[in-house]
C-alpha cells in the first residue's frame, strides 16, 4: 500500500470524499443528503467507519483515482487539437469547466474551515472575525455559482455543525505506522492544514468568472487528477465501490454529478438536461468528456499565475507566494477530498524527517 501513499508526494493527486450535506441545500431548508447534489457524495458513504474494511476501501479510492488522473494526462499524447466554431463558445465551454472546479471547490473549503475551526476549538468571536476577514479580502463580487450571502451564511452554519470527517485522517488505518498517525493528529498540523484550508478558500472564492484570468486557480486546473474528477462530472458520472470485485468503478448516467452551465457569466449548478443544451460543444465533438480532455490538455495544463494582466489585490498575493505554496495548496486540497492526509503538512514546508517517510 506504500506506493500509493507515495503517490501524494510525487504530483498526481486524487480528488474525491465522503458524503457530505452541501452548503445550498442547507441553507434552502433541503438538506436531504440522499437526495441533493453534493460534490463530496459522489464515493461511498463508509469510508469513515472505524473498521479495517472502510480504510481499505479509502485506499483502493485513493489508488483509483490516482489511476484515473494518470489515464486523463495519458490522453494528452493521442488526442488532437480542440476548436470552437467562435471564440464566444470557446469561453463558455472554459467558463463552465472551470466554474465546476469552483463550486467543488468553495464546498470543500467552506466546511473544512468550519471544521478546522471547532477543532482548534477556536472562540466564536474570532472565527466570526475570521469569516469577516476572508469573504471582505479574498472574494470576487462576481462569484455566480454560489452566491456572496450563501458562501458567508454556509462558513457560520459549518462552524455551529461542523462535518468534522471531512478532516484528513488515517488514525484507525491498518497501512500507516504510528508514527504518521500521530504527527498527522497534532495541533500543529491541525493549524498548518486551517491555514491551507483558508487559502485553498482564497484561491476558489477570488475567481470572478473571466476565462482570460483565473487568478489563483491555475496549480488546481493544472493537476491532473482534480481535472479528471471534474470532466468525469460534467460527464454523468459517479464513482461508486464494486463490493464483488472490490475495487471502485464509474457509472454513468448518475444524477449526483455536478455540472455547471453558464450564461455568459452567469454560471450555475444546472440539470443535465439543462446541462446538455448549455454546454458548448467543439467542432466534430466525440462527447463532453473529450471535449473537456482536449481543453485540459491544449490549455489547462499549461496554466500559470498571470502576474502581468491580473488585479491589483491578486498581484500582490502572488507576490508574496514562494515557489512552493502552489504545488502545496492543491496538495493539500486534494487531501482533504480522499480523507488522506498530506505529509508535507505534518511537517514544515520540505522538512520531511525520515521517520514520517518511512511511514507512508
Amino acid at each position: 500500500m506504500r506506493y500509493f501513499f507515495l503517490s501524494a508526494i510525487v504530483g498526481l493527486m486524487p480528488l474525491v470524499a465522503g458524503a457530505l450535506t452541501p452548503v445550498e441545500g442547507i441553507l434552502l431548508g433541503e438538506a436531504v443528503t440522499e437526495i441533493q447534489q453534493d460534490p463530496l457524495s459522489l464515493v461511498f458513504t463508509d469510508i469513515y467507519q472505524k473498521s479495517e474494511d472502510a480504510e481499505f476501501k479509502k485506499v483502493k479510492n485513493y489508488q483509483a483515482v490516482i489511476e484515473a488522473g494518470s489515464f486523463f494526462a495519458e490522453q494528452c499524447s493521442m488526442l488532437g487539437d480542440v476548436t470552437y466554431s467562435t471564440t464566444w463558445r470557446e469561453k463558455q465551454a472554459k467558463r463552465s469547466v472551470v466554474s465546476a472546479l469552483q463550486y467543488i471547490g468553495l464546498d470543500t473549503a467552506i466546511k473544512a474551515i468550519g471544521a478546522y475551526a471547532k477543532n482548534l476549538q477556536l472562540a466564536e468571536t474570532e472565527y466570526n472575525n475570521l469569516v469577516s476577514n476572508i469573504m471582505g479580502q479574498y472574494c470576487s463580487e462576481n462569484v455566480t455559482v454560489m452566491s456572496l450571502k450563501t458562501i458567508r451564511k454556509s462558513l457560520e452554519y459549518y462552524y455551529q455543525n461542523p462535518e468534522i470527517n471531512i478532516l484528513p485522517n488515517v488514525e484507525n488505518s491498518p497501512y500507516v505506522t504510528e508514527a504518521f498517525k500521530t504527527g498527522s493528529l497534532n495541533q500543529e498540523t491541525r493549524s498548518r492544514e486551517l491555514n491551507y484550508a483558508i487559502k485553498n478558500f482564497r484561491a476558489f472564492c477570488s475567481w470572478g468568472g473571466t476565462s482570460e484570468d483565473y487568478r489563483l486557480l491555475s496549480p488546481y486546473l493544472k493537476n491532473p487528477v482534480i481535472m479528471s474528477f471534474v470532466m468525469r462530472n460534467m460527464s454523468g458520472f459517479r464513482y461508486t465501490w464494486d463490493d464483488e470485485a472490490k475495487k471502485m468503478h464509474w457509472k454513468n448516467n448518475s444524477p449526483d454529478a455536478v455540472r455547471v452551465a453558464c450564461n455568459d457569466l452567469i454560471c450555475r449548478q444546472v440539470s443535465a438536461e439543462q446541462f446538455e443544451k448549455q454546454f458548448p460543444t467543439s467542432n466534430g465533438s466525440t462527447g463532453v468528456g473529450t471535449d473537456i480532455n482536449k481543453l485540459y490538455c491544449q490549455h489547462f495544463r499549461y496554466l500559470d499565475y498571470d502576474q502581468k494582466n491580473t488585479i491589483p489585490e491578486v498581484k500582490e498575493w502572488i507576490k508574496s507566494i514562494d515557489i512552493e505554496e502552489p504545488f502545496l495548496e492543491s496538495s493539500f486540497f486534494v487531501s482533504l477530498m480522499t480523507g488522506v492526509p498530506d505529509p508535507f503538512m505534518i511537517q514544515d514546508k520540505f522538512s520531511l524527517s525520515s521517520s514520517i517517510v518511512k511511514s507512508l
